[in-house]
């Protein structure tokens, strides 16, 4: 199995924008060297009176300064078009797929919850090139400053030299150790919220301590929490004292040095060295801001990367022709831990007509959903898909056959567009228009103040709008089967004849799992779970 690097995020973009990034970043360093020049000589200058017959000079120093700064902002601009135009590519690309993929966490997070993960997670990793950004570019002001320091005395020059060795040194060895543990925190608190405080949460348990207490293992769990607090206490304590010993030699040592050898030194020389000896020692707090965002931006980019084409053992399994679907369910049961989540003695479905498992809350019908859709394989019993043991068939034909809509009926803060490009990508509009005239939403839409590119959210769209409009995402991918899990819950009449016209207009085979009646199609083949 193969992994992806983070660097997999911009792919061909990386050369440009890191060419861009070098640059710049020079241009930075140069400008801090040249600023710290200007400073200087205008500085005593002007008190030795001395400015006029120098200003030809400096008036050339200026607009030089002013000619690498609209350079510096001509590369900012064409760096920023290579960020935002793949990132937002990468995001086309990743909701595209979870589009096509209905996805469950480990943890039993909802479906909604697990696209704004994502979505976050994408910002989080894209985030890597800014933090390696304002850290080349922090590197090169050092660097100008630095460079500018030993012009000025070597021996505050090897000094400070010294001083970052040594600064360097501490926060290599220190920063693994508290991103450990900063990990397992993270990870702690996920299972103990998750697990403890919303799955396993009832009138049983009064509280989580008597809860822990109860459970032996929960009691373990939380005892090791408790040691991993303690552990990540210690280290935020060094941190702490790290930064802010970094803050006291950025503010003294220059102070100092210029006190110990002021006789050396005209006072627009002693100015500059101060600026540029704070300038120089920025980088160690910078390095250490930085170094754990990147490891942030790391941990982003592994919950991801499986969209960025990881090679899984998915691809070694069998595939099928899903277009032309029959299924033999046998003896099907799944359990969570020692609760049956479904028992299906058996079901036969030819894909000729639309499947309505009809059942009611807890019955097992979502659990049936997700074995269908491949995301729980670890059931007993026999679901046998076109001939084939649902296990074996790869990922890849799932999700090339079926479209999902799961019952929170996910649908993202950007606008109506985008979410539509999200589903059905390099569509004209006019494509996307037909499927809000057949969802009766084309009017309400065309009268928002900015029509499709009107954000999606609670003040614009009702929550029927809304579910309307993410099933015409669904509706919108190219495939057979459409899986719509309870498509019509808390909605009221006019809006499920809505949804029903909606999917009698479409050339589609349904597969609904519901237990409200009313969404019922013609032509169906009707099933009971539970």
């Amino acid at each position: 199995m193969s992994k992806k690097s983070i660097f997999s995020i911009y792919g061909g973009y990386n050369l440009p924008y890191f060419a861009i990034v070098l640059i710049d970043s020079a241009i930075k360093g140069i400008l801090v060297w040249l600023s710290a020049q200007i400073m200087q000589n205008l500085v005593d200058d002007i008190i030795e009176r001395e400015i006029g017959s120098y200003l030809p000079q400096y008036l050339g120093m200026l607009c030089l300064i002013c000619c690498l700064g609209l350079a510096e902002y001509l590369l900012q601009y064409g760096k920023s078009i290579f960020m935002y135009k793949r990132q937002y590519e990468n995001m086309q690309n990743i909701f595209h797929h979870i589009w096509k993929q209905p996805y469950e966490s480990q943890r039993g997070t909802r479906d909604s919850e697990i696209y704004s993960a994502c979505y976050s997670d994408l910002q989080l990793a894209s985030d890597f090139y800014t933090q390696l950004d304002q850290l080349f570019a922090q590197i090169a002001v050092s660097a100008g400053a630095i460079v500018y320091i030993y012009g000025t005395n070597v021996v505050i020059g090897l000094s400070l030299t010294a001083l970052g060795c040594v600064l360097i040194l501490y926060r290599v060895l220190v920063s693994p150790r508290l991103g450990k543990y900063q990990r397992e925190i993270q990870d702690y608190n996920a299972l103990l919220n998750d697990v403890l405080i919303q799955r396993y949460e009832s009138r049983e348990y009064s509280s989580f301590f008597r809860f822990s207490c109860l459970k032996s293992k929960w009691k373990d769990l939380y005892r090791a929490y408790l040691d991993s607090n303690l552990e990540q206490c210690k280290w935020q304590v060094i941190t702490s004292v790290f930064e802010y010993g970094i803050g006291f030699l950025q503010t003294y040592l220059p102070l100092f040095l210029v006190g110990v050898l002021f006789h050396e030194f005209t006072i627009g020389m002693m100015l500059a060295l101060i600026t540029n000896i704070t300038a120089f020692m920025s980088i160690f707090r910078v390095m250490g801001r930085g170094i754990g965002e990147l490891k942030k931006c790391r941990a982003g980019f592994e919950r991801i990367e499986p969209y960025f084409g990881r090679e899984t053992e998915e691809s070694q399994k069998e595939k099928i022709d899903v277009d032309k679907l029959e299924w033999k369910v046998t003896q099907l049961s799944y359990a969570y831990g020692k609760k049956v989540g479904l028992h299906l003695q058996n079901l036969e479905y030819s894909g000729k007509k639309n499947l309505f498992l009809i059942g009611e809350k807890g019955a097992g019908k979502s659990t049936f959903t997700k074995i269908m859709l491949g995301l729980y394989r670890d059931y007993r019993g026999s679901f046998l898909c076109n001939g084939v043991e649902l296990k074996k068939i790869s990922e890849e034909a799932l999700i090339n056959g079926y479209a999902y809509l799961p019952q929170d009926f996910p649908i993202l803060d950007l606008t109506i567009r985008e979410n539509f490009q999200l589903a059905a990508p390099g569509k004209e509009d006019r494509f996307y228009e037909d499927y809000l005239k057949k969802a009766n939403l084309f009017e309400t839409v065309m009268a928002l103040p900015e029509g499709m590119d009107t954000k999606v959210n609670a003040k614009t769209i009702s929550t029927g709008q809304r579910q309307r409009l993410a099933l015409c995402g669904t509706l919108m991918r190219d495939t057979t089967y459409v899986v719509l899990d309870e498509p019509v819950s808390n909605l009221d009449g006019a809006n499920i004849e809505d949804i029903r016209r909606l999917l009698e207009s479409m050339d589609k085979k349904y597969i609904v799992i519901t237990h409200d009646k009313r969404i019922l199609l013609k032509d169906a083949q009707i099933e009971q779970i539970g």
